[in-house]
C-alpha cells in the first residue's frame, strides 16, 4: 500500500506501509530493509515490487545508510536490489535527473522532504 503526497510537477513523494510484499515469518510484509534477518532475496523483490508500483527503475534508484546528521549527497544511480551494494552514510539525498528513484529507509525517524 502506498501513500502519495502531490506536491505538483516535477516532484513526486511516496511512502509505503509494510502491506503486502514476498517476504515470509516474522518479516512477513513489505519488508525493505536488508539488514534483518530476512532472505535478501526476498528483501530484493519487496524493493522491485515497490518500484514497480511507483514506475520506479530499481536498477537506477539511490538509496543511503541513515546516519542521523546533516550530510546530503547527491544520488549516483547505484541501484537498490544488489545485496552488498555499498550504500553512503548521509541524511538525504538529491537529484536533478528527471525519474530518479530515491529510496529513504525510516524507523522511529522522522522523514523530511
Amino acid at each position: 500500500m502506498i501513500f502519495e503526497a502531490d506536491l505538483g510537477d516535477p516532484y513526486r513523494i511516496v511512502f509505503s506501509s509494510r502491506l503486502g510484499g514476498v517476504s515470509e515469518g516474522p518479516y512477513e510484509s513489505l519488508n525493505l530493509g536488508i539488514l534483518t534477518e530476512d532472505e535478501p532475496e526476498r528483501v530484493v523483490e519487496n524493493r522491485r515490487l515497490l518500484c514497480g508500483s511507483v514506475s520506479v527503475d530499481p536498477e537506477t534508484a539511490t538509496m543511503a545508510w541513515q546516519a542521523h546528521g546533516a550530510k546530503v549527497l547527491r544520488a549516483d544511480g547505484r541501484g537498490i536490489v544488489r545485496p552488498g551494494t555499498p550504500l553512503e552514510r548521509c541524511d538525504g539525498l538529491w537529484t536533478d535527473e528527471r525519474e530518479r528513484g530515491l529510496m529513504l529507509l525510516t524507523a522511529d525517524c522522522l522523514p523530511v522532504g
